[in-house]
Order: structure tokens, then sequence, then C-alpha cells
């Protein structure tokens, strides 16, 4: 009889050790996921960034050289189109560096399993959906602006 109660536990422990084994390697997956995501954040942000930043200099050199009549009342216009693209721009930088590789670590050693990381996970997720809305919409007006200028200094002989 020792024998079988020895055999039962040694199989007991074989199954624990595979539970923990596969729990492990569940947690190294989701951590991993994790780290891609941010990575595909951080290159949102970086290219919108850039694509903001270019369309600025390509605006400018646009008002400068092709549309040489104004009209007055187009000059607000303009204006909002940089704000928005500006605006923009400190959003998505604001992003890069919500989004860093130094920043993920610390937020990932802080995150442990309770009810103060699920709260904590909730919050940097609403934050990380507003930088990307708000990003995206201050370049989405800043397009519309420059639309409605063009459009109303097109008109002007």
């Amino acid at each position: 009889m020792p024998r079988s109660v020895t055999q039962k536990k040694k199989v007991i422990t074989e199954e624990k050790k595979a539970n923990e084994l596969e729990h492990v390697k569940l947690n190294l997956e989701i951590q991993k996921l994790r780290l891609e995501e941010d990575k595909a954040w951080f290159e949102f942000h970086k290219h919108m960034t850039t694509l903001n930043t270019g369309v600025i200099i390509i605006i400018a050199t646009l008002v400068e050289k092709v549309f040489t009549h104004i009209a007055s009342g187009s000059f607000s216009l303009i204006a909002a189109s940089f704000y928005a693209f500006l605006g923009s721009i400190t959003l998505s930088a604001i992003g890069l560096g919500y989004h860093m590789p130094s920043l993920r670590i610390v937020r990932a050693t802080t995150n442990k399993p309770g009810k103060g990381s699920v709260a904590t996970f909730f919050i940097l997720k609403y934050a990380r959906a507003f930088l990307f809305i708000a990003s995206l919409i201050g370049f989405l007006l800043g397009i519309f602006f420059f639309i409605a200028f063009s459009l109303g200094n097109a008109l002007i002989p």
C-alpha cells in the first residue's frame, strides 16, 4: 500500500508541475502580446508625429508659393489648421513618451495581481485610447481646416 500512495503523490505533483508550467507559458505569452501591442502604439504615434510635421511644412510652402492672393477671413482657417496639427503633434509626442520601452518595463513590474492592478490597467487603457483618438482628431481637423482654406481661396481670381 505505501507504494501506491507514493505513486499517487508523485503523479499529483507531476500534474501540479505541468499545470504551473502551462500557467507560466500563458503568462509569458500574454506579456509578449502586450509588448507587441505597446510597440504598435509607439509606431502609430511616431508616424503621426512625422506625418503632422510633414503636412505643416507642405501647407506652409503651399500658402507661401501657391496662394498668393489670400482672402482676409482665411487666415483664421489656416491658423486653426496649424493649431490642430500642432495639437496632434503634441498628443503624439506625449503618446511616444507614454509608450517608451523603459516606461513599459516599470508598468509591467508594478502590475501585481489584485484589485489595484486591474484599476491601473483600465486607467492606462483609457489614457491610451484618449491619446489615439485625440491625436487622430487633431490631424483630421487640420486637414479639414486646410481644405476649407483651399476651397475658400481657390475661388478668388
